[in-house]
């Protein structure tokens, strides 16, 4: 099982379709050609992109105005044990181990020698590839859950209390796509709750007693714990806690989390887009 968002990558060295491409580690002028990130920074994403060259090893190379972009990976389930790791960082981790590897570079230059290519490759036993396994019985369509990346709040010193600030905009963004929420237990559990909460909540004017007992349903997460879930991002929602408060401040807890989302949409349902059919010559 894999769950993963969409993301565009513009980074130059991803040029190649089909392969698995290592965050690199940032420099003044892009990124390195040479070293990866480290730590929990780490990354892998699955390249994509308008086919233009053959390759050696049936590698597609992107043309540089075409359009190209990623699939980062962020949960897997190992199968022999179904455990669940959860996190880009710890999806490389579990990868490395796996592999007997001591590092990214060592994996990739000492024992894929530089092969990238993420299926089956022409020349056969070069590194383990990915495969599509069919599902042997028909199951019901899965429709994702759209929550916010996980880390991000508003505590970069340059963000403003604007609404037109873009991390204000930005950071609450539905662009994390899960399937399984009951399984993402280990972390970005209050961004899970949002996804859900929106989902089953969409539409409706429930009680909140009974949209947390939906919640329960779908998530696995205690009852109690949804209930204080929604009570503060309704302090949000409310106006209970203003967003100034969040401004270039670290959200340190679930709850300043969840109130900061619900301050968020409070202010996004206020702003009001002034259009005009007037050219501005």
């Amino acid at each position: 099982m894999v769950s993963y968002y969409p993301c565009m990558i513009l980074r130059p060295l991803s040029t190649l379709s089909q392969c698995r491409y290592f965050h690199r580690t940032p420099t003044a002028t892009g990124v390195s050609s040479t070293s990866y990130r480290g730590g929990s920074r780490k990354g892998m994403d699955l390249t994509f992109g308008s086919p233009v060259t053959s390759l050696p090893g049936s590698v597609s190379e992107t043309d540089s105005n075409s359009t190209r972009g990623g699939i980062l990976l962020r949960t897997i389930r190992r199968i022999k044990d179904q455990k669940i790791v959860s996190g880009p960082s710890r999806l490389v981790d579990e990868i490395l181990a796996q592999s007997g590897a001591e590092s990214i570079s060592d994996l990739v230059q000492a024992m894929w020698k530089e092969d990238s290519f993420a299926f089956p490759s022409a020349v056969p036993g070069t590194c383990p590839s990915l495969r599509i396994i069919h599902r042997r019985e028909h199951s019901a369509t899965i429709n994702p859950f759209r929550c916010p990346r996980i880390g991000l709040d508003l505590s970069h010193r340059s963000t403003t209390n604007s609404p037109w600030d873009p991390r204000v905009v930005f950071v609450c963004k539905p662009y994390r796509y899960i399937i399984y929420p009951e399984l993402l237990t280990f972390n970005g559990r209050p961004q899970t709750f949002i996804g859900v909460y929106d989902h089953i909540s969409e539409g409706t004017e429930g009680d909140p007693a009974e949209l947390a007992k939906a919640i329960v349903a779908v998530t696995g997460i205690q009852e109690p714990t949804v209930l204080k879930y929604i009570e503060s991002l309704s302090l949000g929602l409310e106006g209970k806690r203003a967003l100034s408060r969040f401004i270039r401040t670290k959200t340190g807890s679930v709850a300043d989390y969840l109130a900061m989302v619900g301050a968020l949409r409070r202010q996004s349902s206020s702003v009001i887009v002034v259009e005009s059919d007037s050219e501005v010559e």
